[in-house]
């Protein structure tokens, strides 16, 4: 697939103009073509649920499940970006750019998220797209497996509150070329290094996103919904998607010595049920925010000359040894209980992006010849 890059220097070196434009595709596994079907018990009990939707919020139990599809297509992506670097010769050392970037997904092997096959089977009956993805009685495709009940519009909700209920619905989310993913983001970088003569040389270096927006549709066809700034643990959008993200590093270095410090951020969000569509979940549950998070790192680390000979040292010339510490203060992960429950095996943390370790000592040593 192809790949273009341009990029204009007008004057000279101080200040630069990029653009890049690029498509591909990926296959789909063979895990998700032909993948297991499988299902787990699972309960109404959280608010926000899946079957929240269609008026079930009491504990009720069902199961929710898996599977693969053989009739997958490749998934497609296109991308784009443009932006500006300068470096100044009034400040030597100093480098800042700029760039915008806006990607497209599409297609990729995902699950419609049982919170919409719900809802549509419902709303619609068996006229729904999702229908045979629902059985009560038993999985689709086993004997004694029935739709009767729930084949007509409302049927679903009906039956769930039903007296003699038995928790014996089955939701089935197949894997499907999804609707999409488009994300519009900015990127700024800084960099800059100040020699500090017999005091070595200093250099800050910061990296920061900020998210402008991040619109998904579960199903080709569908409308695209808004998920930048939200939480949420859905089948397609599933993670932390906070505004402003950032990396930045201080270092200090002087002949064999380093001495790094580094700090990430990332703002907080507003915590949304899992594979729950943002506008109609916050429609009815209160606004739960997850808190910006922030932890520091340093290390510290010494390199022994290669021209070293004497004593002990000269059998370690080559090698650099480092010691250092993540998570300063020890910052646990930030609590996104709706969308991470603890009740799923989550912690009520989404541990993907943020390390549920805490504060770790570590040491490393390496050698170059």
């Amino acid at each position: 697939m192809p790949k273009i890059g341009l990029r204009w220097q007008p004057y000279d070196k101080q200040v630069a103009f990029r653009f890049t434009y690029s498509k591909s595709f990926a296959a789909p596994t063979l895990f998700d073509e032909f993948g297991p079907t499988s299902f787990a018990p699972a309960s109404s009990s959280a608010p926000g649920g899946i079957l929240a939707p269609i008026g079930v919020t009491n504990t009720t139990g069902y199961f929710i499940g898996t599977a693969g599809n053989p009739n997958l297509q490749p998934a497609k992506a296109q991308s784009r970006s443009i932006g500006i670097a300068l470096s100044p010769r009034a400040i030597q050392g100093l480098t800042v750019s700029l760039d915008y970037i806006n990607v497209f997904q599409g297609g990729f092997p995902a699950g419609i998220d049982g919170i919409n096959i719900v809802a549509s089977v419902n709303s619609l009956g068996s006229a729904s797209p999702f229908f045979s993805s629902v059985t009560v009685k038993g999985a689709p495709g086993q004997a004694g497996a029935t739709q009767a009940p729930i084949a007509s519009p409302g049927g679903l909700a009906a039956y769930l509150n039903s007296p003699g209920y038995a928790g014996d619905v089955y939701i089935l989310d197949r894997r499907i070329n999804s609707g999409g993913v488009r994300n519009e983001a900015f990127d700024v970088a800084l960099a800059y290094e100040r020699p500090a003569g017999a005091w070595g040389t200093f250099t800050f270096e910061t990296a920061g996103t900020y998210l402008v927006s991040r619109l998904v549709s579960a199903v080709r066809g569908a409308p695209f919904y808004e998920y930048a700034g939200y939480s949420t643990n859905g089948s397609l959008m599933a993670g932390s998607a906070p505004r402003f993200s950032s990396y930045s590093t201080v270092e200090w270095r002087h002949g064999e010595d380093e001495l790094s410090i580094g700090n990430s951020y990332m703002s907080s969000m507003v915590d949304i049920g899992s594979g729950s569509i943002p506008a109609v979940y916050l429609a009815t549950n209160p606004q739960t925010r997850v808190s910006s998070y922030t932890a520091w790192n340093a290390q510290f680390s010494h390199a022994v000359k290669r021209d070293r000979t004497d004593g002990f040292l000269g059998c370690l010339k080559g090698m650099k040894f480092t010691v250092g510490i993540n998570n300063l203060a020890d910052k646990m992960p930030s609590l996104a209980p709706r969308s991470y429950p603890a009740g799923s095996n989550n912690a009520n943390a989404d541990v993907s992006t943020y390390s549920p370790i805490g504060r770790l000592y570590f040491i490393s040593c390496s050698l170059k010849y």
